[in-house]
C-alpha cells in the first residue's frame, strides 16, 4: 500500500456479511434442531468477521446457501468497485473494518458508506436467495441416506499431518471446534510449520487464504485440518501451497507450508484441529492417547 491505499482487498469485504445473511435465512428453514441451535452463534461470530462456524457447520455442507452466501458477496464487492472504495488502514473484520474505509488524510467517509450500502447488498442478497430459492430436504431425504454413503472401509487410519503435541479437541480457545459440531477429532500444536496429507486421498476444500484444508480418503473419511485459531484473518499471509481442489494426493506429501514463528508473533494461537466432519458416518472415533506426535504416526481410528 505505497499509495496509502488498497483497491483489491475491498472487493472481500462483503462475503462475510453475506454468509451470515444466509445462516440467517437458513435459521427460519433448518429442521435439524442442533444445527439450528448452531446458527444464532455463527450469526454472532459472522457479524464480527469469524465465518468459519457458519461455512464449515452449515451451509458449506447444504451446499446451495454456499454458493448463493458467493452470490451475494460478489454482488456487494461489485457495489465496493463501483463506489471506488479505498481501505486505508489493515483494521478489524466484519462491522469493525467499516472505520478502515474512512481517509485518516481527509477524514472523507465516502469509502464507509460504500462499506455500509455493500453490507446491505450482500446481506439482503444472500438472505433473499437463500429463503426464497432453498428448501432443507433433510426430512424427506432420511430414507435414502444409507445408499448413499460413500464409506468403503469399516475400518479406516488418519495418519497426522503435524508434528506437534496433542491436546484434546475440547481443550482449546474456540467454542465451535471444542464443542464437537463442526468434527470430530484432536487439535494438535505444531513443532514445525508444515501440513501434510493424513492419508491417499483427494482435497476436497482449499480456503483463499490457504489456512484450511479439507480432504477425503479413498475410503470416504473427510478430515478437515484448520491451521491455528482466527487464522483467517492473517489472509493468506505467511501460508504458501501449490494445491487446489481435486487434485490427489498421497500419504505425507506436504500440503501447506507456513511460518509458524511469524504467526506467533502477530498473535495467534496455532493450535490447530484436524477434525473428522463426517463424523457422524462412523460408529466410533478413537484418538491417539500418545501427548505428542510425529507426521505420519497414526492419529486417528474410524470404525464405520
Amino acid at each position: 500500500m505505497t499509495m496509502g491505499f488498497d483497491t483489491i482487498l475491498v472487493g472481500a469485504f462483503a462475503p462475510s456479511f453475506a454468509q451470515t445473511a444466509v445462516v440467517a435465512a437458513m435459521y427460519f428453514k433448518l429442521k435439524d434442531k442442533k444445527l439450528k441451535e448452531l446458527c444464532i452463534p455463527a450469526v454472532i461470530s459472522g457479524i464480527c468477521g469469524v465465518t468459519e462456524p457458519a461455512i464449515y457447520g452449515i451451509s458449506l455442507p447444504k451446499k446451495k446457501p454456499f454458493i448463493f452466501s458467493c452470490i451475494g458477496g460478489a454482488l456487494g464487492g461489485l457495489v465496493m468497485g463501483l463506489m471506488d472504495a479505498k481501505l486505508y488502514i489493515m483494521g478489524g473484520l466484519g462491522i469493525f473494518g467499516i472505520p478502515s474505509y474512512i481517509n485518516p488524510a481527509t477524514s472523507d467517509a465516502k469509502g464507509a458508506i460504500a462499506a455500509i450500502i455493500c453490507i446491505g447488498v450482500a446481506v439482503v442478497t444472500g438472505f433473499v436467495l437463500t429463503f426464497f430459492f432453498w428448501k432443507d430436504e433433510t426430512e424427506e431425504d432420511t430414507t435414502i441416506v444409507e445408499p448413499k454413503k460413500t464409506i468403503k472401509s469399516k475400518i479406516d487410519i488418519v495418519y497426522s499431518p503435524i508434528k506437534g503435541e496433542v491436546k484434546p479437541l475440547a481443550q482449546i480457545k474456540d467454542d465451535a471446534f471444542a464443542s464437537g459440531v463442526l468434527g470430530k477429532g484432536v487439535a494438535i500444536v505444531p513443532k514445525e510449520g508444515k501440513v501434510v496429507a493424513p492419508f491417499d486421498g483427494t482435497i476436497m476444500t482449499l480456503f483463499p487464504t490457504k489456512h484450511a484444508i479439507g480432504m477425503v480418503s479413498d475410503n470416504g473419511c473427510e478430515v478437515l485440518v484448520h491451521i491455528g485459531l482466527d487464522t483467517v484473518r492473517l489472509e493468506g499471509k505467511y501460508f504458501e501451497t501449490s494445491f487446489k481442489v481435486g487434485d490427489k494426493v498421497k500419504k505425507g506429501q506436504t500440503l501447506i507450508t507456513f511460518d509458524k514463528d511469524e504467526i506467533i508473533k502477530e498473535g495467534y494461537c496455532l493450535e490447530t484441529p484436524v477434525i473428522i466432519t463426517n463424523h457422524s458416518d462412523y460408529l466410533e472415533i478413537i484418538e491417539v492417547q500418545r501427548k505428542t506426535v510425529n507426521e505420519k504416526d497414526e492419529l486417528i481410528k474410524v470404525i464405520a
